[in-house]
């Protein structure tokens, strides 16, 4: 389907009804999330398809290195995590829908995280070099009215919800988080919610329609 078929999707069908490291730690190179390894590789969709382009952009936020670690407490104490940057988040999603009838995939359905703080490329004391971190969660649920996106997707640490607007060339979203419950070796500021920033991407880059 055209990028211009989907916005007419997204725009004209009405609801469409939807169904998270780079520990510098020895022993914390793998870690599980939503059923998927958290490893020090970037993990992308892996669903084929022959008009969805897979594309990460950056997350914007003001407080991005405090709100990063605050999301990833949960599997890593944030002292071995090191500073990100306003370019060190991306996220690549794929959200499937199927073509005439508004449904979307929830099981088919995810986003990427990448984030990439100032350790990446150093020695990680076993012989390699530390890899950025990199969360996939899934869809479980949310709808898209009137080209307002409401999503959600939740593993075992929490719940990351991503609001925003949907037109024939790009998604806009903000992602918002809420972590279940704090580690036993606490957060920033002993937070476990908040809103990690803002992301743009081209509308093909985040939704493919069957």
């Amino acid at each position: 389907m055209k990028f211009s078929q989907l916005a007419t999707l997204v725009l004209l069908s009405g609801i469409m009804v939807l169904s998270q490291a780079c520990g510098k730690k020895k022993d914390d190179s793998s870690k599980v999330s939503g059923g998927n390894a958290v490893n020090r590789a970037g993990q992308t969709p892996t669903i084929s398809n022959q008009v969805y382009t897979n594309q990460a952009v950056y997350v914007q936020g003001s407080d991005l290195d405090r709100m990063s670690k605050v999301f990833l407490s949960p599997m890593i104490d944030a002292q071995y995590i090191g500073s990100i940057a306003q370019n060190g988040v991306t996220i690549s999603g794929y959200i499937e829908a199927i073509n005439g009838t508004g449904q979307v995939l929830p099981g088919n359905s995810g986003i990427n995280l990448v984030f990439t703080d100032s350790l990446v490329g150093q020695s990680d004391g076993n012989g390699g070099v530390n890899e950025p971190i990199s969360i996939t969660m899934s869809l479980t649920n949310g709808s898209i009215a009137g080209g307002n996106m409401n999503l959600e997707f939740r593993d075992e640490y929490g719940i990351l919800r991503i609001q925003g607007q949907v037109t024939q060339a790009t998604v806009t979203g903000t992602i918002s988080f809420e972590n279940f419950q704090l580690p036993p070796w606490g957060s920033p500021d002993s937070l476990r919610a908040g809103t990690l920033g803002t992301f743009q991407i081209p509308t093909g880059s985040f939704f493919r329609v069957q």
